[in-house]
């Protein structure tokens, strides 16, 4: 019956072990898949604000367009919000606090710790949108 106890109690110890790992990798997967949807928000207002010349109310009147799908909310059950200045967009998500570990992206990704949260943020510029054609004769011999 103690050889028993021992075997459930290494198997109980080994399974926490590998479900802390796997937590942790999760998290870290989760984290990429939101700054990358949130790269993709910040992309597509800038072509919307290249076209329209000017910048969304919301991220739902991106879709079709400029995103196939409008992705308003992240894996953590948040909800991005979007913010436009002259030349200038921002996305930011709530996320849980600890999480974040590096900077997975550059000098454009802001932290900023809010209670039990950490409010990211990914900023860019918006680069004005020049559409000219190169004016020139074909000479033929």
């Amino acid at each position: 019956m103690l050889e028993v106890t021992a075997v459930v109690t290494i198997i109980a110890c080994i399974l926490s072990i590998v479900i802390t790992v796997n937590m942790g990798r999760l998290q870290s997967a989760n984290l990429i898949r939101t700054t990358i949807e949130m790269q993709s928000i910040i992309q597509a207002t800038i072509d919307y604000s290249n076209n329209q010349g000017s910048c969304p109310i919301s991220i739902n009147q991106l879709a079709p367009t400029y995103m196939p799908l409008a992705v308003t909310s992240s894996v953590f059950k948040t909800y991005y919000q979007l913010s436009c200045t002259s030349n200038m967009v921002s996305v930011s998500d709530l996320i849980p606090t600890g999480i974040v570990k590096s900077n997975p992206i550059g000098s454009l990704f802001q932290i900023t710790t809010i209670g039990k949260q950490d409010n990211i943020s990914i900023t860019s510029t918006v680069p004005f949108h020049f559409s000219a054609k190169l004016l020139y004769d074909k000479k033929y011999n």
